[in-house]
Formats: C-alpha cells, structure tokens, sequence
C-alpha cells in the first residue's frame, strides 16, 4: 500500500532483486506498468521456483522509485522433500 505522499508514478516503479537465494525464473529487476495513488496498492507477481534441497531460503527484494527504495519485500520459504 502507498502510505506516503506523493503517487507512484507509471514507468519510473522497479521491482528490484536485492539479495538472498535467487529463486525467481526471470529477471532480477521488473517494470511496474501502473501508477498507485496515494492510499492505493499494488500487486506484484515473480514466478519463483524453491531450491532442489530442502531447507530454508530467504531472498529480499525493493519497490524503488527513481533509485529510492520505497518498501522492501521479505522472501523466506522452507522446501521440504516429497
């Protein structure tokens, strides 16, 4: 959820890997095609695949907006053999 000031604008919102376990099939840093109001959120979406051994992963990762990081994003899984 924006709970700043100022929308976030179209074309200048990444998506951004930061560091842990890299578990994203794509890219290390993403786009946001859509501007957030004041008040507004936002759903983010990464295809990620857990590690083949089981165990703890945690990855971090940013909402930036023209090189400030606005909110960081937590990733911690825990994979288990079948």
């Amino acid at each position: 959820q924006n709970n700043g000031t100022k929308s976030w604008e179209d074309g200048y919102l990444d998506l951004i890997y930061v560091s842990g376990t890299k578990m994203q099939t794509g890219a290390d840093v993403y786009d946001v095609t859509s501007a957030v109001a004041v008040g507004g959120e936002l759903i983010l979406t990464v295809h990620m695949k857990a590690p083949a051994a089981a165990g703890k992963s945690d990855a971090a990762w940013a909402v930036v907006m023209e090189g400030k990081t606005l909110c960081t994003l937590p990733v911690n899984i825990e994979a288990v053999n079948p």
